[in-house]
């Protein structure tokens, strides 16, 4: 499990420095090549998604649903 998680982590970080990306090069100019990547973070977003539920009812499972945002994030930094 460990290790699918650091799978999808890698996932998730590959595909906030092309969010980046496109985002900066939007903001500055437009060029056609980054439409492809634009569309292969929507169908990325669909390949994050179903281990990010899994493993939220994993990490909340102990914890009543008023608790559920406290225990998803125990252990980040608070802001």
């Amino acid at each position: 499990m460990n290790t699918v998680l650091k799978a999808f982590s890698v996932v998730s970080a590959i595909g906030l420095v092309a969010t980046t990306v496109v985002h900066l090069t939007a903001y500055f100019a437009n060029p056609p090549i980054l439409d492809e990547i634009a569309k292969g973070l929507f169908a990325g977003v669909f390949v994050v998604f179903a281990p990010a539920v899994f493993v939220s009812q994993k990490l909340t499972k102990e914890f009543r649903q008023k608790d559920w945002f406290r225990a998803v994030f125990r252990g980040c930094p608070h802001g």
